[in-house]
């Protein structure tokens, strides 16, 4: 695919649920959207299309990057950093927040799960955004816990 120097947009594409399933950047965004709904079967669960327009194509990509890397969209295999951020925890109680893809172990038992973000609700509850390093499938789960008197 020839890339220009010129004008370029970062997209965000996010779910119905407000999930963010894919960033990327076009310099023609239209016909990037119609090749993505040709060729990619996670098109149709596209509900919110966020647009961020950059002057030169390096510009956008270092953006693009970045937001991989730091958003850690679900689709993009691209610049997926191998380890996420970590979760800032208290020492000891991240392996109380441990899950597994579903996906993985359905298909083949395999699976290597990083938290990819975790969000303390008032002291009470963490919810915890996680994304499988083998296929790439990203769920969230609540963790809820009552502090006894």
């Amino acid at each position: 695919m020839p890339h220009d120097s010129g004008p370029t947009t970062l997209y965000r594409l996010f779910s119905a649920e407000e999930d963010l399933i894919y960033v990327g950047i076009a310099g023609n965004p239209g016909r990037r959207f119609e090749q993505h709904a040709e060729d990619k079967p996670w098109w149709s669960a596209v509900a919110t299309i966020r647009l961020e327009h950059f002057d030169t194509r390096d510009a956008a990509r270092a953006a693009e990057r970045h937001a991989i890397a730091t958003e850690l969209p679900y689709r993009n295999k691209a610049d997926v950093p191998a380890h996420p951020r970590p979760v800032k925890l208290w020492p000891g109680t991240l392996a109380q927040f441990a899950d597994c893809c579903e996906v993985c172990v359905a298909r083949n038992g395999d699976y290597d799960v990083h938290i990819a973000d975790a969000t303390w609700a008032k002291g009470e509850g963490l919810t915890a955004r996680y994304r499988c390093g083998t296929c790439g499938h990203v769920w969230t789960c609540w963790w809820a816990w009552r502090i006894a008197a």
